[in-house]
């Protein structure tokens, strides 16, 4: 093979390589900036808010924030599984 046809493959072979890549840069970009703001508009549909780092007690701080409203009662984990809610019924 001559010098001129090999370095004719690796030009066009680097440039497909470089066109790879960036297409898939954008589609990554693309799928993470969906992600973000489909988590975000999610979280605002459903009124769900989160205390800010500096707002926390110490208390919850030591707990790593959460502030759930779902803990389990006097009765322990065994009876959340009793309030679990039906699915719903066909009509």
């Amino acid at each position: 093979m001559k010098r001129r046809t090999l370095d004719l493959v690796f030009s066009i072979g680097g440039l497909l390589l470089a066109a790879l890549v960036l297409i898939l840069g954008l589609v990554l970009q693309n799928q993470a900036n969906f992600a973000h703001n489909y988590v975000k508009n999610q979280l605002t549909q459903q009124h769900i808010i989160f205390t800010p780092v500096a707002g926390l007690t110490a208390e919850e701080k030591q707990e790593g924030g959460s502030t759930s409203t779902t803990r389990p009662g006097p009765e322990g984990l065994g009876a959340s599984a009793t309030h679990e809610c039906e699915p719903r019924k066909r009509q």
